[in-house]
């Protein structure tokens, strides 16, 4: 949907052709990882138990797949992209090429010709980029009062997501902002400020 050949626009139920499509520049191959999420498959309940670094080394043997099955791309320029959680797995899969293409050099093996890594809107740190991220960005798009914003920020409250095995020591006043904002942001789709989010 957002770099393929195929689009929709809001309120529309009718697919239609993409007039400024990424595949007719370049090859694309989309990774779903780690396995189990999107359209990948995991062959059972241990494949599905995954770090970053597990995670790095099954997109980097779907990648050496791909090119066994198709010689013919080796020498294109290869850049890994990716977005939200990939601001990790794709430095994380590019240092992994990086490191396998020193490797090769030493024995005159084969290289990938890996140009480097494009993040849209990653995730690089889940004490950093958690849900103050978000409140920051849409208070600068004017989605919620700034006041609001202002408040949060003179009283430091701190919103971690729950991953994050961390209590933050907030001012009480706290989760009543975070509650209040996020009532006022209920309906925006976070992925596209621009787009309206559709309920199924």
């Amino acid at each position: 949907m957002q770099h393929g050949p195929f689009v929709f626009d809001d309120g529309q139920s009718v697919i239609k052709p993409n007039l400024f499509p990424w595949n007719v520049r370049a090859n694309i191959l989309n990774i779903d990882s780690p396995a189990g999420v999107g359209y990948s498959i995991a062959n059972g309940t241990n494949d599905t138990v995954h770090n970053d670094v597990s995670t790095t080394e099954d997109a980097f043997a779907a990648l050496q797949a791909f090119f066994r099955d198709y010689p013919e791309l080796k020498g294109n320029e290869l850049w890994v992209t990716g977005e939200s959680y990939a601001g990790i797995y794709s430095p994380y899969l590019a240092l992994r090429i990086h490191h396998w293409n020193q490797a090769q050099e030493m024995v005159g093996g084969e290289t990938m010709n890996l140009q480097g890594f494009i993040v849209g809107n990653g995730m690089t740190d889940m004490y950093i980029d958690s849900d103050n991220v978000l409140l920051e960005s849409v208070a600068n798009w004017g989605m919620i009062p700034l006041p609001l914003w202002t408040k949060m920020n003179e009283l430091g409250c701190l919103f971690l997501w729950e991953k994050v095995p961390v209590t933050p020591d907030n001012d009480p006043q706290c989760a009543g902002l975070y509650n209040q904002s996020m009532e006022l942001i209920k309906d925006l789709d976070i992925y596209d400020l621009f787009r309206t989010q559709y309920t199924i």
